[in-house]
């Protein structure tokens, strides 16, 4: 029985990645929208049927996984400030609800890659303000 589990706990997390044709690599926000909302109405408390379960939770290793990213860049890079500053407490279903939030006020960017969105979500709630010289915002194009 040991052996069955060791197997089970070793294979399940490679057949969620089987289960979409195109992997983490290729993932847009048509793709992470639909992940993170069965994520949301599951920690709300709703019944998500059960093949949408190994959805949420890639959609919150995925999340996971970016700001993991942006934590070993930010620790490893010499003197590189960090570019997201995120909250003490701040939790992985936190991250969801902006993330998903965020895809679902921008529909037309769904098509693209799914890493850039989840920057852009984060970059809104989270970027870093380091001291410094304020700078006047640029100008509008002014018509002609």
């Amino acid at each position: 029985m040991k052996c069955f589990l060791v197997v089970f706990f070793l294979t399940f997390p490679l057949s969620v990645l089987a289960q979409s044709g195109n992997g983490f690599g290729g993932m847009t926000g048509n793709d992470l929208l639909p992940m993170c909302q069965a994520g949301i109405d599951r920690a709300n408390g709703k019944t998500i049927s059960t093949n949408m379960i190994p959805d949420a939770v890639r959609c919150l290793s995925y999340i996971q996984g970016f700001i993991d990213g942006f934590a070993v860049r930010d620790n490893v890079e010499e003197g590189m400030k960090p570019t997201l500053c995120f909250p003490d407490g701040a939790t992985g279903g936190q991250m969801v609800r902006i993330v998903t939030k965020w895809l679902e006020d921008h529909p037309a960017r769904l098509h693209e890659p799914a890493w850039g969105l989840i920057f852009l979500a984060m970059q809104e709630s989270f970027i870093c303000r380091y001291p410094g010289p304020a700078k006047d915002p640029p100008s509008e194009p002014k018509p002609h």
